[in-house]
């Protein structure tokens, strides 16, 4: 099962989803955090679960893990601190960055510009206790519907 919709969130998964909808509004496909043992779906738009039947999301979230590597990589090579990616596909972006060490990976449709540096400010300077949300506290066991 892609996200179970039958548990609830905790206030700062609650906040977390918020920021995203906030930034993306009714363009926010998903969001997900993950570390390196498991990932959580927090949001998934019902067209876009629809879309992911028969694609492996844990598969997608697996090579996205890689980047805990390569932001070291960066770090290393650059002057500046990696902050986050931004990948473009034909039909939605996606974001990726890390927060106190835990991977958050979220999609918006395209056609609207998006301040991604925004987005990553915001969950930098938010009151969230990353850990509660971390991937693998309770894989796939929290979210929240579009309809909610």
């Amino acid at each position: 099962m892609l996200c179970d919709y039958s548990l609830g969130m905790n206030d700062d998964s609650e906040a977390f989803v918020a920021i995203f909808r906030e930034f993306a509004g009714d363009a926010l496909r998903d969001v997900w955090t993950f570390d390196a043992d498991g990932e959580r779906c927090l949001y998934i738009r019902e067209d876009v679960a629809d879309s992911l039947d028969g694609h492996d999301p844990e598969q997608y979230i697996d090579n996205e893990r890689y980047g805990y590597i390569t932001r070291r990589t960066y770090n290393d090579l650059t002057y500046a601190e990696y902050q986050y990616t931004v990948r473009g596909f034909d039909e939605f972006s996606t974001f990726r960055t890390f927060i106190e060490d835990v991977g958050v990976l979220a999609s918006v449709d395209r056609g609207k510009t998006h301040d991604f540096g925004e987005l990553f400010d915001r969950l930098q300077t938010s009151e969230i206790e990353y850990d509660s949300i971390r991937g693998s506290d309770e894989p796939n066991d929290s979210h929240v519907t579009a309809d909610d």
